[in-house]
């Protein structure tokens, strides 16, 4: 299972006051508010962390079909500057975090680190709209699958998780897709 979610720093700093009191008992248990506190960069920390929640959110929701977010349940355990793991019940989840001035951008793998995937960020000036970003993915799918492009197609489920059908055939590629401001994000599996 996967997971993706990006986070236009900028675009957070302005629409969220993490500092305002309750933000971060809302959202994080007291060891992970503990490592925001301690951290160097604790905005940044802040969003990687709830980056994390989310992308791990949207790979344990591909599979348990439970909509219900509660980020305290979601516990996050940081391994280094890149890797870190989410815990959501007995599923545990491998995340792996890029992080820079524009924005923060977490992925989500069942089990394991390293899986075959392919991944794009797409910085827009204006907002990414998710027409824009549904057609990237599926020039990237063609390409990477040798399909044809005319033929592929990006359908959500009942339960709005996004899957890929060539024609009328339903590809076993998995596909994540996220956007936040002028940033987008999408992973897909080989």
């Amino acid at each position: 299972m996967i997971g993706n979610d990006i986070v236009d720093i900028s675009l957070a700093s302005t629409q969220s006051n993490w500092r305002r009191a309750g933000f971060l008992e809302k959202l994080f248990s007291m060891s992970e508010i503990d490592v925001v506190m301690r951290d160097e960069h604790p905005t940044l920390m802040v969003w990687r962390l709830w980056s994390m929640k989310e992308s791990a959110y949207k790979a344990n929701y591909r599979t348990e079909k439970i909509r219900k977010f509660n980020p305290k349940q979601l516990e996050c355990k940081l391994i280094d500057n890149k890797f870190g793991e989410v815990k959501i019940g007995t599923n545990l989840y491998k995340l792996r975090t890029e992080t820079n001035q524009f924005y923060i951008h977490s992925i989500a793998l069942k089990d394991r680190y390293k899986e075959t995937i392919q991944q794009n960020i797409h910085n827009n000036e204006s907002k990414v709209n998710s027409s824009e970003l549904y057609d990237l993915l599926l020039q990237h799918v063609a390409i990477s699958g040798n399909y044809d492009k005319k033929k592929l197609l990006l359908r959500k489920t009942k339960e709005f998780i996004p899957e890929l059908y060539s024609s009328k055939n339903k590809l076993k590629t998995l596909c994540s897709l996220s956007h936040h401001g002028k940033y987008g994000a999408y992973i897909f599996t080989n």
